[in-house]
């Protein structure tokens, strides 16, 4: 657990999942991006990254498999601990494997 959460961070998180719910995915990455700029040590951060990074490796009109690659390593690098490494790990493998 990262000890900065506090309710700026989890509320761009909370904005950012409304707007990729509407398939606002420009919105949601200005959002997710918001939390990983300014709040990098919250609870938020290794979500808002997780978010990231899927919406570069599934959005179509976003896709750029290289940055999700580059998202998903950073998020295994910064937030070791985070229930998203697993998930992350074996993107990073697939997208490798199959895309770069």
């Amino acid at each position: 657990s990262y000890p900065e959460s506090g309710i700026a961070d989890d509320a761009l998180l909370v904005i950012g999942d409304a707007y990729r719910e509407k398939k606002d995915y420009g919105r949601a990455l200005i959002e997710y991006y918001k939390v990983m700029s300014d709040h990098p040590a919250s609870d938020s951060a290794d979500d808002a990254l997780y978010s990231i990074a899927d919406i570069y490796d599934r959005v179509k009109e976003f896709r750029d498999y290289e940055r999700a690659v580059e998202m998903y390593e950073k998020l295994v690098k910064r937030y070791p601990k985070s229930v998203w490494v697993g998930r992350a790990r074996d993107r990073i493998k697939y997208i490798k494997e199959n895309f770069l």
